[in-house]
């Protein structure tokens, strides 16, 4: 984060002059912002591991994260020079743009917890075997870069970010097919899908903030941008583990309810030898891919909604990281007059 000021600071083209910007500083809307980035983090790591609101410790880290954020929007709104004014907000690209990093964080935070998921629970892989199937999606993504730079560069920014996104899409329906039989080498076409899709996507989300930055807009839309980067996988990854939690007990107590004594196939499996710990583990464990698939399902949803904000994305200005128009024509200044 202070990189990125330091840079802001230093090159962002201005009218405002920067001794005039660092003698107003906003230091009080930052302390409440960062206290409440810090305890809603906080919150959201151990709400899974600690019961969420059974726990007092997670109780006070959420409440105390919205107090904060609370004093945060009234500081703003009553400072001479707000550091980071949810007034940012009435831009409707901005809000299209912010929204679709969280989208964006979310699903990708999703492909790599439920691999690892499914690796380590239903194949019993330590991390560093897991890890081998991201691990080639990382590599990918390296050779890749490139090639997506390229296109960012040549063609209209909302065509590479609706390709980026579709490809995202059919990853998470690959994901909907997984069996208790699927090994890391069944993600590698998972992974190739991933990889391409996922520098698309960035690079063209990052141009469509960049096309939204001023100098007296870019440190606050940065703040949230970073606060989306940190929180979203955190909050992410907690509620994709509730939901999964919640599905593998609803598919456990459906698939429980049709394993009894009077079921044939169960009474001649027990005649034969078989043992009720048996039948037990392996109803949890198609409980535990049965709601992984769902989980991937609902990713796929959240990825093909995300192409309709792209239709809402209005024109916005050539930057040096999207040289080609986004949206249609700019409006003529002169024209206007």
């Amino acid at each position: 984060m202070t990189i990125y000021f330091i840079l802001i600071y230093k090159f962002l083209p201005g009218d405002t002059p920067r001794p005039e910007m660092l003698r107003h500083l906003d230091a009080s809307g930052m302390v409440f912002f960062c206290l409440g980035c810090m305890l809603f983090f906080a919150g959201m790591d151990l709400g899974e591991h600690f019961g969420w609101f059974d726990s007092r410790l997670i109780v006070v880290c959420l409440c105390g994260s919205g107090l904060f954020f609370l004093l945060f929007v009234v500081n703003e709104y009553t400072v001479r020079n707000p550091w980071a004014s949810p007034r940012l907000f009435a831009s409707f690209n901005i809000v299209m743009s912010v929204g679709m990093v969280a989208i964006y964080i979310f699903i990708m935070t999703a492909n790599s917890l439920l691999i690892t998921h499914f690796l380590s629970t239903v194949q019993e892989l330590k991390p560093i075997q897991s890890g081998n199937a991201l691990l080639v999606i990382a590599l990918l993504q390296v050779l890749l870069t490139p090639f997506c730079v390229y296109l960012v560069l040549k063609v209209d920014t909302r065509l590479t970010c609706a390709a980026g996104i579709i490809l995202m899409a059919l990853a998470c329906y690959q994901g909907t097919r997984i069996t208790a039989d699927w090994v890391a080498a069944d993600f590698f076409p998972m992974g190739i899908l991933f990889a391409c899709g996922h520098p698309l996507v960035f690079l063209s989300l990052m141009a469509f903030c960049i096309a939204s930055f001023t100098i007296q807009t870019a440190p606050g839309l940065l703040a949230y941008i970073q606060f989306l980067r940190i929180s979203t996988p955190a909050a992410g990854g907690a509620a994709l583990l509730l939901i999964m939690r919640q599905r593998e007990d609803l598919h456990l107590t459906s698939l429980g309810s049709r394993l009894t004594g009077n079921t044939p196939a169960v009474r001649h499996f027990l005649e034969t030898g078989g043992s009720l710990e048996y039948l037990h583990t392996a109803a949890t464990t198609q409980a535990t891919v049965l709601a992984i698939n769902d989980v991937f399902g609902l990713c796929c949803a959240i990825a093909l909604g995300t192409l309709a904000l792209l239709v809402f994305i209005k024109a916005m200005k050539p930057t040096p990281v999207s040289p080609v128009p986004v949206g249609g024509t700019l409006p003529d200044p002169a024209a206007s007059r």
